[in-house]
């Protein structure tokens, strides 16, 4: 089933990790651009590369934050909700509402 506005490619973006074992902002910012650069045609944020269950609540708001940004004029965004807590995955669900 084809959602309508959805054609082209989503990559699933890893969520790169800094020094300091926190959610790397610099280099998501530097591989959304070559991304884009590539000519993909939006994001898939926190799902099938794994790590979104690894990182913090924050974090994963952070780098959907990120993604929307750097996404603007460029291509659309599908965030994955999805956690092991229910709050957890209401809590990122409802932060998306503020984004666009």
């Amino acid at each position: 089933m084809l959602i309508e506005g959805f054609r082209g490619v989503y990559p699933a973006i890893v969520s790169p990790r800094d020094g300091a074992d926190a959610f790397g902002r610099a280099a998501f910012e530097q591989l959304i651009e070559r991304l884009y650069e590539k000519g993909v045609h939006g994001l898939y944020v926190g799902g099938n590369t794994g790590e979104g269950y690894l990182m913090t609540v924050e974090e994963r708001k952070l780098a959907t934050e990120v993604a929307v940004q750097g996404s603007r004029r460029k291509g659309k965004v599908i965030v994955h909700v999805g956690a092991p807590a229910e709050r957890d995955a209401v809590t990122l669900d409802a932060a998306g509402l503020d984004l666009f």
